[in-house]
Protein backbone atom coordinates (compact mmCIF):
# COMPACT_ATOMS: atom_id res chain seq x y z
CA UNK A 1 0.00 0.00 0.00
CA UNK A 2 0.83 3.56 -0.52
CA UNK A 3 1.20 4.24 3.32
CA UNK A 4 -2.12 6.39 3.73
CA UNK A 5 -4.33 3.05 3.65
CA UNK A 6 -5.46 2.98 -0.20
CA UNK A 7 -4.91 1.07 -2.95
CA UNK A 8 -1.68 1.90 -4.97
CA UNK A 9 -1.61 3.17 -8.40
CA UNK A 10 -1.17 0.94 -11.29
CA UNK A 11 2.98 1.71 -11.81
CA UNK A 12 3.33 0.83 -8.44
CA UNK A 13 2.27 -2.45 -8.87
CA UNK A 14 5.51 -5.06 -8.58
CA UNK A 15 6.73 -8.53 -8.36
CA UNK A 16 9.65 -9.27 -6.19
CA UNK A 17 11.49 -10.07 -8.78
CA UNK A 18 10.98 -6.43 -10.40
CA UNK A 19 8.64 -6.81 -13.29
CA UNK A 20 5.55 -5.28 -13.19
CA UNK A 21 2.20 -7.84 -12.38
CA UNK A 22 -0.26 -8.12 -15.30
CA UNK A 23 -3.27 -6.16 -14.55
CA UNK A 24 -6.70 -7.83 -14.91
CA UNK A 25 -10.22 -5.33 -15.68
CA UNK A 26 -13.21 -6.48 -14.59
CA UNK A 27 -16.45 -4.64 -16.06
CA UNK A 28 -19.85 -5.04 -14.34
CA UNK A 29 -22.82 -4.51 -15.89
CA UNK A 30 -25.48 -3.71 -12.75
CA UNK A 31 -29.35 -5.15 -13.36
CA UNK A 32 -32.10 -5.07 -10.19
CA UNK A 33 -31.22 -8.48 -8.91
CA UNK A 34 -28.26 -9.66 -10.79
CA UNK A 35 -25.20 -8.25 -12.70
CA UNK A 36 -22.84 -9.94 -15.50
CA UNK A 37 -19.49 -9.65 -14.97
CA UNK A 38 -16.39 -10.23 -17.41
CA UNK A 39 -12.82 -10.16 -16.90
CA UNK A 40 -10.53 -9.49 -19.39
CA UNK A 41 -6.65 -8.74 -18.89
CA UNK A 42 -3.75 -6.07 -20.05
CA UNK A 43 -3.81 -7.15 -23.46
CA UNK A 44 -7.65 -7.20 -23.75
CA UNK A 45 -7.90 -10.34 -23.79
CA UNK A 46 -11.55 -11.71 -22.43
CA UNK A 47 -10.38 -14.60 -19.76
CA UNK A 48 -14.14 -14.79 -18.09
CA UNK A 49 -18.05 -13.54 -18.84
CA UNK A 50 -20.60 -14.44 -16.69
CA UNK A 51 -23.58 -13.80 -14.32
CA UNK A 52 -24.43 -13.36 -10.94
CA UNK A 53 -27.41 -12.89 -8.41
CA UNK A 54 -27.18 -9.81 -6.41
CA UNK A 55 -27.26 -11.71 -3.12
CA UNK A 56 -24.74 -12.49 -0.81
CA UNK A 57 -24.51 -15.96 -2.53
CA UNK A 58 -23.79 -14.07 -5.55
CA UNK A 59 -21.37 -12.04 -4.12
CA UNK A 60 -19.23 -15.20 -2.42
CA UNK A 61 -20.04 -16.57 -6.36
CA UNK A 62 -18.15 -13.17 -8.17
CA UNK A 63 -15.23 -13.50 -5.53
CA UNK A 64 -14.45 -17.55 -6.13
CA UNK A 65 -14.75 -16.37 -9.65
CA UNK A 66 -11.59 -13.83 -9.58
CA UNK A 67 -9.22 -16.27 -7.24
CA UNK A 68 -8.48 -18.91 -10.16
CA UNK A 69 -7.12 -16.01 -12.14
CA UNK A 70 -5.13 -15.05 -9.53
CA UNK A 71 -6.84 -11.56 -9.62
CA UNK A 72 -6.11 -10.34 -6.46
CA UNK A 73 -7.08 -7.01 -4.53
CA UNK A 74 -3.73 -5.32 -5.95
CA UNK A 75 -3.73 -6.53 -9.29
CA UNK A 76 -7.30 -5.96 -10.23
CA UNK A 77 -9.50 -2.73 -11.41
CA UNK A 78 -13.27 -2.94 -11.18
CA UNK A 79 -15.63 -1.11 -12.71
CA UNK A 80 -19.16 -0.75 -12.93
CA UNK A 81 -21.99 2.23 -14.03
CA UNK A 82 -23.93 3.90 -11.60
CA UNK A 83 -27.17 2.92 -12.54
CA UNK A 84 -29.49 4.16 -9.91
CA UNK A 85 -29.21 3.27 -6.68
CA UNK A 86 -28.41 -1.04 -7.51
CA UNK A 87 -24.57 -0.87 -7.46
CA UNK A 88 -24.16 0.51 -4.09
CA UNK A 89 -24.59 -2.65 -2.29
CA UNK A 90 -21.82 -4.76 -4.47
CA UNK A 91 -19.54 -1.20 -4.58
CA UNK A 92 -19.54 -1.30 -0.85
CA UNK A 93 -19.23 -5.16 -0.85
CA UNK A 94 -16.09 -5.03 -3.17
CA UNK A 95 -14.67 -1.81 -1.30
CA UNK A 96 -15.01 -3.74 2.02
CA UNK A 97 -12.95 -6.35 0.60
CA UNK A 98 -10.21 -4.33 -0.35
CA UNK A 99 -10.58 -3.89 -4.31
CA UNK A 100 -10.26 -1.00 -6.71
CA UNK A 101 -13.64 0.10 -7.50
CA UNK A 102 -14.78 2.48 -9.86
CA UNK A 103 -17.82 3.89 -10.44
CA UNK A 104 -18.03 5.45 -13.96
CA UNK A 105 -20.38 7.77 -16.08
CA UNK A 106 -22.90 6.06 -18.27
CA UNK A 107 -22.15 8.65 -21.02
CA UNK A 108 -18.93 8.19 -20.91
CA UNK A 109 -19.56 4.37 -21.03
CA UNK A 110 -21.66 5.25 -23.94
CA UNK A 111 -19.69 7.53 -25.93
CA UNK A 112 -16.48 4.57 -25.46
CA UNK A 113 -18.97 2.43 -27.12
CA UNK A 114 -20.07 4.36 -30.02
CA UNK A 115 -15.90 4.70 -31.36
CA UNK A 116 -16.10 1.01 -31.68
CA UNK A 117 -18.71 1.06 -34.15
CA UNK A 118 -20.64 -2.24 -32.42
CA UNK A 119 -24.54 -2.15 -32.20
CA UNK A 120 -24.88 -5.25 -30.39
CA UNK A 121 -26.03 -4.63 -26.26
CA UNK A 122 -26.58 -7.50 -24.16
CA UNK A 123 -25.36 -8.27 -20.35
CA UNK A 124 -22.10 -9.47 -21.34
CA UNK A 125 -21.32 -7.42 -24.34
CA UNK A 126 -21.64 -4.35 -21.68
CA UNK A 127 -19.61 -6.06 -19.03
CA UNK A 128 -16.44 -6.18 -21.60
CA UNK A 129 -17.15 -2.41 -22.75
CA UNK A 130 -16.72 -1.83 -19.51
CA UNK A 131 -13.60 -3.94 -18.49
CA UNK A 132 -12.10 -2.45 -21.85
CA UNK A 133 -13.07 0.98 -20.80
CA UNK A 134 -11.19 0.71 -17.28
CA UNK A 135 -8.21 -0.93 -19.81
CA UNK A 136 -8.03 2.28 -21.95
CA UNK A 137 -8.66 4.32 -19.05
CA UNK A 138 -6.82 3.17 -16.32
CA UNK A 139 -4.35 6.20 -15.85
CA UNK A 140 -6.65 8.94 -16.02
CA UNK A 141 -10.06 7.99 -14.09
CA UNK A 142 -10.50 9.69 -10.75
CA UNK A 143 -10.07 7.67 -7.31
CA UNK A 144 -12.88 6.25 -5.06
CA UNK A 145 -14.15 8.44 -2.68
CA UNK A 146 -16.61 6.78 -0.36
CA UNK A 147 -16.61 9.90 2.56
CA UNK A 148 -17.80 11.96 -0.24
CA UNK A 149 -19.83 9.39 -1.91
CA UNK A 150 -22.06 9.33 1.39
CA UNK A 151 -21.81 12.79 1.61
CA UNK A 152 -23.31 13.49 -1.95
CA UNK A 153 -26.12 10.91 -0.64
CA UNK A 154 -27.07 12.97 2.11
CA UNK A 155 -27.09 16.27 0.10
CA UNK A 156 -29.37 14.50 -2.76
CA UNK A 157 -31.74 12.57 0.19
CA UNK A 158 -31.63 16.60 1.29
CA UNK A 159 -32.68 17.69 -2.31
CA UNK A 160 -35.04 14.80 -2.39
CA UNK A 161 -36.75 15.78 0.84
CA UNK A 162 -36.99 19.36 -0.80
CA UNK A 163 -38.46 18.48 -4.10
CA UNK A 164 -41.50 16.88 -1.83
CA UNK A 165 -42.07 19.68 0.30
CA UNK A 166 -42.60 21.48 -2.92
CA UNK A 167 -44.72 19.20 -4.42
CA UNK A 168 -46.85 18.56 -1.18
CA UNK A 169 -47.16 22.43 -0.83
CA UNK A 170 -48.67 22.96 -4.20
CA UNK A 171 -50.83 20.45 -3.41
CA UNK A 172 -52.47 21.58 0.00
CA UNK A 173 -52.91 25.31 -1.93
CA UNK A 174 -55.03 23.26 -4.44
CA UNK A 175 -57.26 21.94 -1.77
CA UNK A 176 -57.39 25.25 -0.29
CA UNK A 177 -58.81 26.68 -3.84
CA UNK A 178 -61.48 24.32 -3.14
CA UNK A 179 -62.27 24.47 0.47
CA UNK A 180 -62.03 27.74 1.46
CA UNK A 181 -60.21 29.67 -1.65
CA UNK A 182 -60.40 32.98 0.27
CA UNK A 183 -58.00 32.67 3.18
CA UNK A 184 -55.42 32.72 0.73
CA UNK A 185 -55.48 35.96 0.24
CA UNK A 186 -54.68 37.10 3.70
CA UNK A 187 -53.04 33.62 5.04
CA UNK A 188 -49.59 32.27 4.27
CA UNK A 189 -50.92 28.44 4.67
CA UNK A 190 -47.07 27.36 5.62
CA UNK A 191 -45.91 29.09 8.21
CA UNK A 192 -46.31 27.34 11.49
CA UNK A 193 -48.98 28.88 13.20
CA UNK A 194 -51.25 28.60 9.43
CA UNK A 195 -50.53 24.86 9.79
CA UNK A 196 -51.66 24.40 13.24
CA UNK A 197 -54.38 26.48 12.11
CA UNK A 198 -55.83 24.35 8.80
CA UNK A 199 -55.48 20.89 10.49
CA UNK A 200 -58.14 22.15 13.10
CA UNK A 201 -60.29 23.62 10.72
CA UNK A 202 -59.22 22.78 6.94
CA UNK A 203 -62.37 24.33 5.57
CA UNK A 204 -64.99 26.98 5.56
CA UNK A 205 -67.70 24.56 7.39
CA UNK A 206 -65.00 24.18 10.12
CA UNK A 207 -64.49 27.76 10.62
CA UNK A 208 -68.06 27.99 11.08
CA UNK A 209 -68.70 25.49 13.26
CA UNK A 210 -66.08 26.48 16.10
CA UNK A 211 -66.73 29.67 18.68
CA UNK A 212 -63.96 32.63 18.42
CA UNK A 213 -62.33 31.34 21.30
CA UNK A 214 -61.06 28.22 20.00
CA UNK A 215 -60.27 29.88 17.00
CA UNK A 216 -58.36 32.78 19.17
CA UNK A 217 -56.67 29.68 21.22
CA UNK A 218 -55.25 27.85 17.95
CA UNK A 219 -53.73 31.50 16.58
CA UNK A 220 -51.69 32.19 19.62
CA UNK A 221 -50.74 28.40 20.22
CA UNK A 222 -49.62 27.76 23.64
CA UNK A 223 -48.75 30.90 24.40
CA UNK A 224 -44.78 31.20 23.65
CA UNK A 225 -45.57 32.95 19.82
CA UNK A 226 -46.60 36.27 19.10
CA UNK A 227 -50.36 37.02 18.25
CA UNK A 228 -51.26 36.17 15.13
CA UNK A 229 -52.52 39.61 13.31
CA UNK A 230 -55.68 37.57 11.97
CA UNK A 231 -59.01 37.70 13.92
CA UNK A 232 -61.25 34.92 14.93
CA UNK A 233 -63.76 37.31 13.76
CA UNK A 234 -62.63 38.23 10.07
CA UNK A 235 -61.96 34.29 9.67
CA UNK A 236 -65.13 33.54 10.22
CA UNK A 237 -66.79 36.51 8.42
CA UNK A 238 -64.81 35.08 5.80
CA UNK A 239 -65.89 31.87 5.91
CA UNK A 240 -69.70 32.85 5.72
CA UNK A 241 -69.08 34.40 2.85
CA UNK A 242 -66.37 31.63 1.06
CA UNK A 243 -67.43 29.54 -2.27
CA UNK A 244 -65.47 26.87 -1.09
CA UNK A 245 -67.23 23.61 -1.42
CA UNK A 246 -67.97 21.56 1.41
CA UNK A 247 -66.46 17.92 2.02
CA UNK A 248 -65.29 15.97 4.92
CA UNK A 249 -63.46 13.54 2.37
CA UNK A 250 -61.52 16.97 1.22
CA UNK A 251 -61.02 17.76 4.70
CA UNK A 252 -59.59 14.59 5.46
CA UNK A 253 -57.27 14.36 2.55
CA UNK A 254 -56.21 18.43 3.51
CA UNK A 255 -55.57 17.06 7.23
CA UNK A 256 -53.30 14.21 6.03
CA UNK A 257 -51.39 16.03 3.48
CA UNK A 258 -50.53 18.24 6.77
CA UNK A 259 -49.62 15.69 8.77
CA UNK A 260 -47.01 14.54 5.87
CA UNK A 261 -45.84 17.74 5.20
CA UNK A 262 -44.92 18.65 9.12
CA UNK A 263 -42.70 14.97 9.39
CA UNK A 264 -41.53 16.19 6.02
CA UNK A 265 -40.47 19.35 7.31
CA UNK A 266 -39.07 17.50 10.55
CA UNK A 267 -37.26 14.89 8.45
CA UNK A 268 -36.06 17.96 5.92
CA UNK A 269 -33.75 19.36 9.40
CA UNK A 270 -32.64 16.56 10.52
CA UNK A 271 -30.91 15.50 7.15
CA UNK A 272 -29.78 19.27 6.92
CA UNK A 273 -27.95 18.81 10.80
CA UNK A 274 -26.57 15.44 9.79
CA UNK A 275 -25.50 16.36 6.14
CA UNK A 276 -23.41 19.90 7.89
CA UNK A 277 -22.14 18.04 10.81
CA UNK A 278 -20.56 15.87 7.98
CA UNK A 279 -19.67 18.56 5.42
CA UNK A 280 -17.48 20.01 8.66
CA UNK A 281 -15.68 16.74 9.30
CA UNK A 282 -15.36 15.68 5.63
CA UNK A 283 -14.68 19.30 3.55
CA UNK A 284 -14.10 21.63 6.57
CA UNK A 285 -11.68 24.14 4.59
CA UNK A 286 -13.44 24.57 1.29
CA UNK A 287 -16.42 24.86 3.50
CA UNK A 288 -14.99 27.52 5.43
CA UNK A 289 -13.77 29.30 2.46
CA UNK A 290 -16.96 29.12 0.17
CA UNK A 291 -18.98 29.85 3.03
CA UNK A 292 -17.31 33.50 2.86
CA UNK A 293 -18.74 34.53 -0.09
CA UNK A 294 -22.12 36.89 1.07
CA UNK A 295 -25.12 35.12 -0.02
CA UNK A 296 -24.16 31.20 0.07
CA UNK A 297 -25.12 29.01 3.33
CA UNK A 298 -23.59 26.33 5.15
CA UNK A 299 -25.88 24.64 3.79
CA UNK A 300 -26.33 24.98 -0.09
CA UNK A 301 -22.03 25.39 0.05
CA UNK A 302 -21.80 21.60 1.64
CA UNK A 303 -24.39 20.08 -1.07
CA UNK A 304 -22.31 22.03 -3.89
CA UNK A 305 -18.71 20.63 -2.31
CA UNK A 306 -20.78 16.49 -1.82
CA UNK A 307 -20.90 16.87 -5.91
CA UNK A 308 -17.29 18.32 -6.36
CA UNK A 309 -14.84 17.26 -4.16
CA UNK A 310 -14.12 13.83 -5.27
CA UNK A 311 -13.42 15.40 -8.43
CA UNK A 312 -10.16 17.35 -9.89
CA UNK A 313 -10.82 20.22 -12.01
CA UNK A 314 -7.70 22.48 -13.47
CA UNK A 315 -9.65 25.05 -15.19
CA UNK A 316 -12.78 26.66 -14.31
CA UNK A 317 -14.39 25.87 -17.47
CA UNK A 318 -13.99 21.72 -16.74
CA UNK A 319 -15.67 22.73 -13.21
CA UNK A 320 -18.86 24.47 -16.20
CA UNK A 321 -19.00 21.37 -18.28
CA UNK A 322 -18.92 19.10 -15.64
CA UNK A 323 -22.14 21.43 -14.11
CA UNK A 324 -23.60 20.93 -17.90
CA UNK A 325 -24.00 24.56 -17.80
CA UNK A 326 -21.14 25.29 -21.01
CA UNK A 327 -22.79 26.23 -24.23
CA UNK A 328 -23.02 24.06 -27.05
CA UNK A 329 -21.45 25.02 -30.24
CA UNK A 330 -22.87 24.43 -33.62
CA UNK A 331 -20.35 24.57 -36.64
CA UNK A 332 -21.49 24.07 -40.55
CA UNK A 333 -19.58 25.45 -42.86
CA UNK A 334 -18.40 28.96 -43.07
CA UNK A 335 -21.21 29.48 -40.15
CA UNK A 336 -20.70 28.98 -36.36
CA UNK A 337 -23.09 29.52 -32.71
CA UNK A 338 -23.63 28.89 -29.68
CA UNK A 339 -27.07 27.54 -28.55
CA UNK A 340 -28.47 26.59 -25.12
CA UNK A 341 -26.32 25.25 -22.48
CA UNK A 342 -25.68 21.72 -22.93
CA UNK A 343 -27.02 20.27 -19.82
CA UNK A 344 -25.01 16.96 -20.02
CA UNK A 345 -23.18 16.96 -16.67
CA UNK A 346 -24.09 16.27 -13.21
CA UNK A 347 -28.12 17.31 -12.64
CA UNK A 348 -27.68 18.10 -8.83
CA UNK A 349 -25.08 19.95 -9.26
CA UNK A 350 -26.15 22.17 -11.99
CA UNK A 351 -29.36 22.76 -9.95
CA UNK A 352 -27.08 23.91 -6.40
CA UNK A 353 -24.98 26.36 -8.69
CA UNK A 354 -28.47 28.16 -9.84
CA UNK A 355 -29.78 28.02 -6.23
CA UNK A 356 -26.66 29.76 -5.70
CA UNK A 357 -26.49 32.30 -8.57
CA UNK A 358 -30.07 33.54 -7.61
CA UNK A 359 -28.78 34.06 -3.57
CA UNK A 360 -25.24 35.91 -4.07
CA UNK A 361 -27.37 38.50 -6.77
CA UNK A 362 -30.04 39.20 -4.01
CA UNK A 363 -27.34 40.21 -1.14
CA UNK A 364 -23.75 40.17 -2.81
CA UNK A 365 -22.68 43.41 -4.11
CA UNK A 366 -20.47 41.95 -6.50
CA UNK A 367 -22.69 39.69 -8.41
CA UNK A 368 -24.72 42.09 -8.16
CA UNK A 369 -23.46 44.37 -10.32
CA UNK A 370 -23.16 41.65 -12.97
CA UNK A 371 -26.39 40.91 -12.93
CA UNK A 372 -27.85 44.18 -12.99
CA UNK A 373 -25.00 45.47 -16.11
CA UNK A 374 -26.31 41.95 -18.15
CA UNK A 375 -30.31 42.55 -17.52
CA UNK A 376 -29.71 46.41 -18.42
CA UNK A 377 -28.00 45.16 -22.13
CA UNK A 378 -31.11 42.95 -22.53
CA UNK A 379 -30.36 39.63 -21.30
CA UNK A 380 -33.06 37.90 -19.91
CA UNK A 381 -33.47 36.79 -16.45
CA UNK A 382 -31.89 33.26 -16.90
CA UNK A 383 -29.67 34.68 -19.19
CA UNK A 384 -28.17 36.97 -16.77
CA UNK A 385 -28.36 34.37 -14.03
CA UNK A 386 -26.02 31.91 -16.05
CA UNK A 387 -23.87 34.41 -16.67
CA UNK A 388 -23.33 35.02 -12.87
CA UNK A 389 -23.21 31.33 -12.24
CA UNK A 390 -20.08 31.47 -14.71
CA UNK A 391 -18.56 34.40 -12.86
CA UNK A 392 -19.65 32.46 -9.40
CA UNK A 393 -17.55 28.84 -10.60
CA UNK A 394 -14.68 30.76 -11.25
CA UNK A 395 -14.55 32.42 -8.14
CA UNK A 396 -15.17 29.28 -6.37
CA UNK A 397 -12.12 27.62 -8.79
CA UNK A 398 -9.75 30.73 -7.89
CA UNK A 399 -10.61 30.44 -3.66
CA UNK A 400 -10.04 26.55 -3.60
CA UNK A 401 -6.87 26.56 -5.90
CA UNK A 402 -5.20 29.56 -3.64
CA UNK A 403 -7.10 28.41 -0.17
CA UNK A 404 -8.03 31.96 0.28
CA UNK A 405 -11.55 33.61 1.89
CA UNK A 406 -13.70 35.56 -0.47
CA UNK A 407 -12.46 39.28 -1.24
CA UNK A 408 -14.74 41.60 -3.44
CA UNK A 409 -11.00 43.21 -4.22
CA UNK A 410 -9.17 39.70 -4.86
CA UNK A 411 -6.92 40.26 -7.59
CA UNK A 412 -8.14 36.25 -9.61
CA UNK A 413 -11.56 37.81 -9.16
Amino acid sequence: EDGSGGIPCLDSYYTTGGEPMPIHFCGIDIAKNSFHAALIDDQGQLLWSQPFLMSSDGFRDFLRALRPRGSSAHSLRIGMESSGSYYLNLFSFLQAHGFDVRVLNPLLVSNFVKLSLRKTKTDKRDAVVIAEFLRANAQTLPQPHPAIDELRALARERENISSQIVALKNEIKRYLTIVFPEILRILNPFTAASLRLLAAFPSKDAFLQTSPQALLHILTGTGRGRKSRLSPQVLIQMARTSVGLSSENLEAILRSKIRILEGLQKELEQMTERLLYCSRNQVPGPLGILSSIAGLSTTTVSHFLAETQDRSFPTPQKLIAYAGLDPTIYESGQWKGRGHISKRGNKSLRRVIFLMAVAVIRVNPVFQALYSKKRAEGKRYKQAVLVVAHKLLRVIHALLRDQVLFNPTYQSL
